[in-house]
Parts: structure tokens; sequence; C-alpha cells
């Protein structure tokens, strides 16, 4: 069975850590890469990668930071997908259902969806 990649551009961590290290703790099969702007909870530093860019809003330093979580991410070969989420994001479904739902894509897709900060 293949993994799942979730890299995370955050700030300063998980917006809700509780909730993350509840699902954290709850998944297999996924895998997750943090690139947090600022220092974090001590749990969630095992996430960190090594190489943190320093971020500006609407700067180039954003794809800067995704292509460090995707290269961080790719050195483990057993990945069938890979999906990009901000710190800010909560899981809404189970581990379980998220990987179900993320490994039968059988192609790209990207879905932007605006909305409000959960901070």
């Amino acid at each position: 069975m293949s993994d799942i990649a979730i890299c995370i551009l955050s700030r300063g961590g998980f917006s809700k850590p509780n909730l993350w290290k509840m699902f954290i703790e709850n998944s297999s099969n996924i895998n997750y890469y943090l690139h947090n702007k600022h220092p974090v909870e001590r749990w969630e530093s095992q996430y960190s990668i090594p190489n943190i860019i320093p971020t500006g809003w609407g700067k180039i330093s954003l794809v800067e930071a995704t292509i460090e979580l995707f290269k961080e991410a790719l050195k483990n070969t057993n990945k069938s997908h890979f999906a990009l989420v901000s710190g800010d994001s909560l899981p809404l479904q189970s581990p379980e259902r998220i990987y179900q739902k993320i490994s039968s894509l059988k192609s790209s897709h990207i879905n932007c969806n605006g909305g409000f900060r959960a901070r």
C-alpha cells in the first residue's frame, strides 16, 4: 500500500494543535511534513522539515517553501499522492476516509478553497 504525503505550510504550527495531534496519531499510511515560519510545539517539531525558508505573504518565498516540503516528502519513494494544505486547515473527516479519497484519485487535482481562518 502506498503512502500519502500531507505537506503543510504554516506560520507557526497547526491552528488547532489538539485536534491535529489526535488526527495524526490515528493516521496510518499518511506522512506529514510541516514548514513552519515560527517555532512550534514540541510534538509538532517531529514533522517540521529541516530547511525552513523565511516567507512573506504573496512572495516567491511561499513557492520556495512549498518546493522544500515536496523535496522532503519525495525522499520517501513509497509516496503515491501529495496534498498541500495550510496550517490553518482542519481535518473534517477521519484519516481513513481522507486516505481513501486521496488514494482513489487517478489524476492530478488542484482545488483552492478560500475560507475563514480558524484562529
